[in-house]
Protein backbone atom coordinates (compact mmCIF):
# COMPACT_ATOMS: atom_id res chain seq x y z
CA UNK A 1 0.00 0.00 0.00
CA UNK A 2 3.04 2.13 0.18
CA UNK A 3 4.46 1.57 -2.62
CA UNK A 4 5.50 4.56 -4.67
CA UNK A 5 3.48 3.84 -7.70
CA UNK A 6 -0.01 5.19 -4.87
CA UNK A 7 0.11 8.77 -4.21
CA UNK A 8 -0.50 9.35 -0.27
CA UNK A 9 -3.63 11.05 -1.94
CA UNK A 10 -5.37 8.28 -2.97
CA UNK A 11 -4.30 5.30 -0.04
CA UNK A 12 -7.64 5.85 0.99
CA UNK A 13 -8.97 4.47 -2.08
CA UNK A 14 -6.30 1.74 -2.77
CA UNK A 15 -6.83 0.44 0.91
CA UNK A 16 -9.94 -0.76 -0.33
CA UNK A 17 -8.01 -3.78 -2.46
CA UNK A 18 -6.47 -5.27 1.01
CA UNK A 19 -9.58 -5.45 2.91
CA UNK A 20 -11.95 -8.31 3.36
CA UNK A 21 -15.62 -7.68 5.45
CA UNK A 22 -16.34 -6.39 8.26
CA UNK A 23 -13.39 -3.94 7.38
CA UNK A 24 -15.25 -3.37 3.53
CA UNK A 25 -18.13 -2.67 5.70
CA UNK A 26 -15.87 -0.45 7.54
CA UNK A 27 -14.20 1.30 4.20
CA UNK A 28 -18.26 1.40 2.77
CA UNK A 29 -18.84 3.82 5.49
CA UNK A 30 -15.66 5.86 6.15
CA UNK A 31 -15.97 6.89 2.51
CA UNK A 32 -19.56 8.56 3.47
CA UNK A 33 -18.33 9.63 6.50
CA UNK A 34 -15.09 10.55 6.24
CA UNK A 35 -15.19 11.35 2.63
CA UNK A 36 -12.24 9.91 0.21
CA UNK A 37 -10.20 13.39 0.11
CA UNK A 38 -9.58 13.60 3.13
CA UNK A 39 -6.57 13.12 4.83
CA UNK A 40 -4.70 9.60 4.86
CA UNK A 41 -3.89 10.21 8.61
CA UNK A 42 -8.02 10.19 9.35
CA UNK A 43 -8.56 7.61 7.84
CA UNK A 44 -5.55 5.49 9.60
CA UNK A 45 -6.60 7.09 12.72
CA UNK A 46 -10.65 5.28 12.19
CA UNK A 47 -8.97 2.38 11.49
CA UNK A 48 -6.99 1.67 14.59
CA UNK A 49 -10.00 3.28 16.59
CA UNK A 50 -12.09 0.74 14.61
CA UNK A 51 -10.13 -2.68 14.55
CA UNK A 52 -6.99 -1.99 16.93
CA UNK A 53 -6.68 -3.98 20.14
CA UNK A 54 -9.23 -3.69 22.56
CA UNK A 55 -8.07 -6.31 25.59
CA UNK A 56 -5.07 -6.77 27.83
CA UNK A 57 -3.61 -9.64 26.10
CA UNK A 58 -1.09 -7.73 23.83
CA UNK A 59 0.33 -5.74 26.83
CA UNK A 60 0.24 -9.04 29.15
CA UNK A 61 2.15 -10.71 26.09
CA UNK A 62 4.88 -7.73 26.20
CA UNK A 63 5.50 -7.89 29.81
CA UNK A 64 5.35 -11.40 30.55
CA UNK A 65 7.15 -13.13 27.57
CA UNK A 66 10.03 -14.53 29.01
CA UNK A 67 13.02 -17.13 27.79
CA UNK A 68 12.00 -20.64 27.14
CA UNK A 69 15.24 -21.75 25.42
CA UNK A 70 17.43 -21.07 22.44
CA UNK A 71 19.24 -17.68 21.54
CA UNK A 72 19.57 -15.38 24.30
CA UNK A 73 19.77 -12.58 21.30
CA UNK A 74 16.45 -13.75 19.35
CA UNK A 75 14.79 -13.73 22.73
CA UNK A 76 15.53 -10.24 23.63
CA UNK A 77 14.58 -8.66 20.33
CA UNK A 78 11.48 -9.83 20.35
CA UNK A 79 11.17 -9.38 23.88
CA UNK A 80 12.04 -5.53 22.55
CA UNK A 81 10.15 -5.61 19.92
CA UNK A 82 6.83 -6.69 21.89
CA UNK A 83 6.22 -3.39 24.17
CA UNK A 84 7.42 -1.34 21.38
CA UNK A 85 3.94 -2.85 19.67
CA UNK A 86 1.92 -2.58 23.03
CA UNK A 87 3.27 0.63 24.29
CA UNK A 88 5.10 2.80 22.17
CA UNK A 89 5.46 5.62 24.79
CA UNK A 90 7.18 2.98 27.01
CA UNK A 91 10.92 4.32 28.15
CA UNK A 92 13.99 2.79 27.13
CA UNK A 93 15.07 1.87 30.28
CA UNK A 94 11.53 -0.15 31.03
CA UNK A 95 11.87 -2.13 28.18
CA UNK A 96 15.74 -3.34 28.78
CA UNK A 97 14.75 -4.11 32.35
CA UNK A 98 11.90 -6.10 30.93
CA UNK A 99 14.28 -8.28 28.97
CA UNK A 100 16.43 -8.88 31.97
CA UNK A 101 13.93 -9.97 34.72
CA UNK A 102 12.53 -12.66 32.11
CA UNK A 103 16.09 -14.45 31.40
CA UNK A 104 17.00 -17.41 34.07
CA UNK A 105 18.25 -16.45 37.14
CA UNK A 106 21.52 -17.96 36.45
CA UNK A 107 21.76 -15.37 33.69
CA UNK A 108 20.35 -12.27 35.19
CA UNK A 109 22.61 -12.46 38.35
CA UNK A 110 26.09 -12.70 35.61
CA UNK A 111 24.35 -9.24 33.94
CA UNK A 112 25.85 -5.95 35.77
CA UNK A 113 22.85 -4.09 35.70
CA UNK A 114 24.52 -0.17 36.24
CA UNK A 115 26.39 -1.62 33.26
CA UNK A 116 23.28 -1.95 30.96
CA UNK A 117 22.00 1.13 29.76
CA UNK A 118 21.43 1.22 25.99
CA UNK A 119 19.62 -1.24 23.64
CA UNK A 120 23.47 -1.90 22.31
CA UNK A 121 24.97 -2.90 25.62
CA UNK A 122 22.06 -4.98 26.33
CA UNK A 123 22.63 -6.90 23.25
CA UNK A 124 26.70 -7.16 23.49
CA UNK A 125 26.29 -8.44 27.19
CA UNK A 126 23.65 -10.96 25.80
CA UNK A 127 25.65 -12.24 22.95
CA UNK A 128 28.93 -12.84 25.38
CA UNK A 129 26.78 -15.32 27.57
CA UNK A 130 25.04 -17.08 24.28
CA UNK A 131 27.54 -19.69 24.74
CA UNK A 132 25.94 -20.89 28.16
CA UNK A 133 22.61 -21.68 26.15
CA UNK A 134 23.10 -22.66 22.95
CA UNK A 135 22.95 -26.36 22.39
CA UNK A 136 23.83 -29.00 19.48
CA UNK A 137 23.71 -32.44 19.78
CA UNK A 138 27.29 -32.60 21.48
CA UNK A 139 26.34 -30.39 24.02
CA UNK A 140 22.95 -30.72 25.68
CA UNK A 141 24.06 -29.92 29.31
CA UNK A 142 21.54 -27.35 31.05
CA UNK A 143 22.72 -24.46 31.89
CA UNK A 144 22.87 -25.36 35.39
CA UNK A 145 25.38 -27.96 34.97
CA UNK A 146 27.60 -25.06 32.47
CA UNK A 147 27.60 -22.79 35.11
CA UNK A 148 29.21 -25.72 37.75
CA UNK A 149 26.52 -26.79 38.95
CA UNK A 150 26.47 -31.11 39.02
CA UNK A 151 23.93 -33.27 38.82
CA UNK A 152 23.37 -35.82 41.59
CA UNK A 153 24.50 -39.12 41.20
CA UNK A 154 22.28 -40.65 43.53
CA UNK A 155 18.59 -38.50 42.25
CA UNK A 156 19.75 -39.62 38.91
CA UNK A 157 20.33 -43.53 39.09
CA UNK A 158 16.97 -43.45 41.24
CA UNK A 159 14.74 -41.77 38.49
CA UNK A 160 15.15 -38.17 39.32
CA UNK A 161 17.39 -36.35 36.38
CA UNK A 162 18.02 -32.67 36.68
CA UNK A 163 18.75 -32.90 40.61
CA UNK A 164 21.43 -30.48 41.85
CA UNK A 165 22.41 -30.79 44.64
CA UNK A 166 25.17 -32.29 47.53
CA UNK A 167 25.65 -35.77 47.12
CA UNK A 168 26.64 -36.51 50.50
CA UNK A 169 22.99 -35.48 51.85
CA UNK A 170 20.97 -36.76 49.31
CA UNK A 171 17.96 -38.96 50.34
CA UNK A 172 18.91 -41.39 47.89
CA UNK A 173 22.51 -41.99 48.68
CA UNK A 174 22.97 -45.55 50.29
CA UNK A 175 25.82 -43.67 52.59
CA UNK A 176 23.61 -40.84 54.09
CA UNK A 177 22.60 -42.19 57.23
CA UNK A 178 19.43 -40.49 56.92
CA UNK A 179 18.68 -41.25 53.59
CA UNK A 180 15.00 -42.92 51.99
CA UNK A 181 15.95 -46.66 53.14
CA UNK A 182 17.13 -45.82 56.68
CA UNK A 183 14.41 -43.55 57.30
CA UNK A 184 11.95 -46.72 56.54
CA UNK A 185 13.38 -49.45 57.80
CA UNK A 186 14.11 -47.35 61.59
CA UNK A 187 9.94 -47.14 61.17
CA UNK A 188 9.82 -50.90 60.74
CA UNK A 189 12.62 -52.13 63.18
CA UNK A 190 10.36 -53.10 66.91
CA UNK A 191 13.44 -51.88 68.39
CA UNK A 192 12.78 -48.30 67.72
CA UNK A 193 8.86 -49.12 69.42
CA UNK A 194 8.80 -48.49 73.09
CA UNK A 195 7.18 -51.52 74.42
CA UNK A 196 5.27 -51.41 78.30
CA UNK A 197 7.03 -52.51 81.30
CA UNK A 198 5.92 -56.64 81.44
CA UNK A 199 5.80 -56.52 85.03
CA UNK A 200 3.33 -53.42 84.97
CA UNK A 201 1.17 -54.87 82.26
CA UNK A 202 0.53 -58.25 84.07
CA UNK A 203 -0.86 -55.87 86.86
CA UNK A 204 -3.05 -53.80 84.90
CA UNK A 205 -4.18 -57.51 83.43
CA UNK A 206 -4.60 -59.13 87.45
CA UNK A 207 -6.58 -55.81 88.57
CA UNK A 208 -8.64 -56.58 85.84
CA UNK A 209 -9.82 -60.45 86.78
CA UNK A 210 -12.28 -60.79 89.01
CA UNK A 211 -11.25 -62.54 92.43
CA UNK A 212 -12.86 -66.04 92.03
CA UNK A 213 -13.17 -66.40 96.13
CA UNK A 214 -15.56 -63.60 95.61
Amino acid sequence: MYSHEVPVQRYAEAIRLFLDSPAADWHCISIKLISIEEYWSRWRESFLETFGPKGWSELASAYFYKYIKGSLSEYALHKIRLPIEADPGMPLLTRINLVILYLPILIRDRIDRSMIQTQTELMAELNSLEHLVEKDESDQKPVAQKLGRKQCPHCDKAGFPSRFHASSTCWNNPDNQNNRISSLAKKKDPSTVKVVNNVEFQDVINQSIPDPKN
